[in-house]
């Protein structure tokens, strides 16, 4: 039985088919081709890596008579609002455990709680130790806990069909990368069907140790170069020089980026074909994993 989130949502706006790789086509990138797949072209919620981490925990769900989707995240967590709507469409109850030490609401908790999710608040020392919410949470039946951000091993599975479409048209992928679950799923993807992929995984924060010791947990650390130093002092963190940079690539393409996630990004690769760091004929793609809560434009607005 396919059990594809395409298959399984049907016409609901989810477009897999619009996640192509195309030419991109921006002044700083003179120097070098570089192409952009356009994972953000797939729902404009549930978008880029949000989307293909879930794919495996959903068909898990389906296949296990699962009826609530339960995980955790932080008050600007693109996966606690990509996991309520992406239960929302396949009937699922959804509950997201915030990181939180008093009541917060902001336009990414109102487009979770629009979709049906229930926002349960606790501590910041009680989601340090997430032991004991795991335990009081993994006894209730039919409920399914998935880690923060989606990682785990079913996180993985989504994107085995993206790395097949890259097949001698992509050398080297750059992506924004915040727990190594996607630098993961794509090594891990590229080693299975043993293609000459090398990816670059650029960090959003300041958690170098932590990714090395995921991709090393999982095989992959020898075909992923973490680049750690396109933070811009952290996590939803930004310097007026990111911001612009975000603007001018928005002005120029037509594409929607934000600065949390993706111009951090593309940072690094402009540093990298500044530098004349690929050959020639090198094909370098860049892989917009969308997540553009961050810059909140109007239509997303208008969701609400």
């Amino acid at each position: 039985m396919d059990f594809s989130l395409e298959s399984l949502l049907g016409n609901r706006d989810i477009a897999l088919s619009n996640a192509i790789l195309e030419p991109l086509q921006f002044s700083d990138f003179v120097n070098q081709s570089v192409f952009i797949q356009r994972d953000d072209l797939i729902h404009p919620i549930v978008s880029g890596n949000k989307w293909r981490k879930l794919e495996g925990w959903i068909r898990y769900a389906k296949e296990n008579n699962i009826h609530t989707l339960i995980t955790f995240g932080g008050a600007y967590s693109n996966h606690l609002v990509a996991t309520a709507a992406a239960g929302n469409f396949m009937g699922f109850k959804t509950i997201g455990i915030l990181r939180a030490d008093e009541e917060i609401d902001n336009h990414y908790l109102q487009i979770a709680k629009s979709y049906g999710m229930q926002i349960r608040g606790v501590s910041r020392d009680q989601y340090r130790e997430k032991s004991a919410l795991i335990s009081e949470y993994s006894r209730l039946d039919g409920c399914l806990l998935i880690p923060e951000g989606g990682q785990g091993d079913l996180a993985l599975e989504g994107f085995e069909s993206l790395v097949l479409s890259w097949e001698n048209k992509v050398d080297v992928v750059y992506h924004a990368s915040a727990t190594a679950t996607t630098a993961v799923g794509l090594s891990k993807a590229i080693k299975k069907f043993n293609l000459p992929i090398q990816v670059k995984a650029v960090l959003v924060l300041k958690n170098l140790n932590a990714q090395i010791e995921y991709a090393h947990q999982h095989g992959v650390n020898d075909i992923i170069e973490f680049i750690p130093d396109f933070h811009f002092g952290g996590y939803a963190k930004s310097t007026p020089e990111l911001i612009q940079f975000q603007k001018d690539f928005t002005k120029q393409t037509n594409i929607v980026i934000d600065p949390v996630y993706t111009a951090k990004a593309l940072s690094a690769l402009k540093n990298d074909c500044d530098k004349r760091f690929f050959l020639p004929n090198q094909k370098v793609a860049f892989l917009h994993t969308g997540g553009m809560l961050g810059g909140m434009s109007e239509k997303f607005r208008n969701l609400l």
